[in-house]
Parts: structure tokens; C-alpha cells; sequence
């Protein structure tokens, strides 16, 4: 069942996020600009409670995205981090987690250098 529908009615907006409901799903530009909107605000919110966390790095949705890649690990197949993610190329989601994932690399350098040997 389609969001915003119950059995008995149908409301006029399928969007789960106050912020779409006014908006027609048909218009992709007012989606895109809200959209913008609720991100820049989100940010500024995620800033002030960095601040009151007494955080001193960046932190926006962008970055809490990329940061489940980094919890993730090799844990989570690449094709539904590539979803989590909002990838259009598999590849790009590749390219972020080689930067997430040393276990192998770890592993094989521990091989190289094992001095108890």
C-alpha cells in the first residue's frame, strides 16, 4: 500500500516526509528545491549539536551517510551500499569502501612482516 493511503481513504500525498507533503510528485523541481531546503537545514542542525557535543569536526547528512560505509566494513554487499548510499555507478560505491576496508590488506602485510619467523 502506497504511502499516505488507508483502506478507507486516499490522502493527496504519497511522501512519508512532512516536508514533500505539499508538493505534487509530478514536480520534480519543487521536490528538488525543497529537498535542498531540508538538507541545508538539516546540516545547520547537525552543526549545532556538534557544537553542543563539543565535536570539532564536520558533520552533515552527507557525511552520516558515508559513515554507515565505514561501520559496514566488508559486512554489507556493495550493491545495497551502493543503495544506501545513492550511488548511481557501483563503481563510485567500490571506490568509497576500498577506502573503508583493510582487513585483507592487514592480513597480507601481517603475512609479509611476521617477524617470528
Amino acid at each position: 500500500m502506497l504511502a499516505g493511503t488507508t483502506k478507507d481513504k486516499i490522502t493527496n500525498s504519497y511522501y512519508i516526509f512532512p516536508e514533500l507533503k505539499t508538493i505534487s510528485f509530478q514536480d520534480f523541481k519543487a521536490i528538488y528545491t525543497r529537498l535542498k531546503t531540508v538538507i541545508t537545514r538539516l546540516n545547520d542542525n547537525l552543526a549545532d549539536i556538534a557544537t553542543l557535543a563539543k565535536i570539532d569536526k564536520k558533520i552533515t547528512n552527507h557525511i552520516a551517510r558515508h559513515s554507515i560505509g565505514n561501520i559496514a566494513g566488508d559486512k554489507v554487499s556493495p550493491q545495497m551500499l551502493q543503495k544506501l548510499y545513492r550511488h548511481t555507478h557501483l563503481s563510485t560505491t567500490i571506490c568509497y569502501q576500498g577506502n573503508f576496508i583493510h582487513k585483507n590488506a592487514d592480513e597480507v602485510l601481517e603475512a609479509i612482516i611476521d617477524f617470528s619467523n
